[in-house]
């Protein structure tokens, strides 16, 4: 029986893998306005933080924390030997120093790593205290609050993001679902899109290093590339917050400059 369930395992991992190569070639998810849709979950945003609390505004405010910085939900509202709080978020600007991730096969917070919030910081900052420091009990209810299909459905149409993204099916006619895993996905692909760049690495690499940094990965790989494989439009609609501009240097540290406004051309 051990062996039957092994190579289930394996035949699975295996169909996953595949499947996935498949989906990178046509994009695991197409948003089709990358500033239109920070543009919408910042208005959902700012209708969430004042709205009357209940289970269904709390589970949109996790979504919206959850894109705001590419974390797993887990990371928000916490697993088996942890239980994350707002002194895990350590803001300094746009860049935020994140010490409540998690990793498979260890109980325990992975090393604390830079995020760039890709909702502004004011407002995530905001829908953290709510989280942490004003319903705390209500926020442990979310992850079964998520497992209804219908819940992340309607959550999805409210925000804006199921009109501005669509999920194309693979040769299998098997299509990716908006969920909250996915918001890590499509977040960590906008963010090289949101803001410059200044690094050491060559053009075409740096909007991948500044992706697997906010995901928390050491490295480009197999895992960076099956999150990453998202088609993102940029449109005309314009942005809803000043470009920052991300510097990574050598020593792989991560820091923000504001962007400096360039003269009016003289007459």
């Amino acid at each position: 029986m051990k062996t039957i369930s092994n190579k289930m395992t394996v035949d699975t991992k295996a169909e996953q893998a595949a499947r996935a190569i498949d989906r990178q070639k046509a994009g695991k998810f197409v948003v089709s306005s990358c500033n239109g849709l920070v543009t919408e979950l910042t208005e959902y945003a700012k209708v969430m933080i004042l709205a009357d609390m209940d289970l269904h505004v709390m589970a949109s405010i996790v979504m919206l924390i959850l894109f705001g910085m590419a974390l797993r939900i887990n990371e928000v509202t916490g697993w088996v030997d942890y239980t994350p709080g707002y002194k895990d978020f350590n803001f300094d600007g746009w860049l935020c120093m994140f010490s409540a991730g998690s990793r498979s096969g260890i109980k325990f917070p992975r090393p604390a790593y830079p995020k760039i919030a890709i909702l502004d910081p004011k407002l995530l900052k905001r829908m953290l205290a709510i989280a942490y420091t004003c319903y705390p009990e209500l926020l442990k209810r979310v992850p079964q609050y998520m497992k209804n299909p219908a819940n992340v459905d309607r959550i999805m149409a409210e925000s804006g993001i199921a009109a501005l993204t669509s999920m194309p099916p693979d040769k299998d006619g098997m299509c990716e679902r908006l969920t909250l895993k996915s918001m890590r996905s499509i977040s960590a692909s906008i963010l090289p899109m949101l803001h410059e760049h200044k690094t050491y690495l060559a053009v075409g690499q740096r909007s991948e290093a500044i992706s697997v940094m906010q995901l928390g990965h050491g490295a480009p790989g197999p895992t960076s590339k099956r999150y990453l494989c998202n088609l993102i439009t940029e449109d005309d609609v314009p942005a809803c917050y000043p470009k920052q501009v991300i510097v990574l240097d050598l020593d792989g540290i991560m820091t923000i400059q504001a962007m400096k406004k360039r003269k009016a051309p003289e007459v």
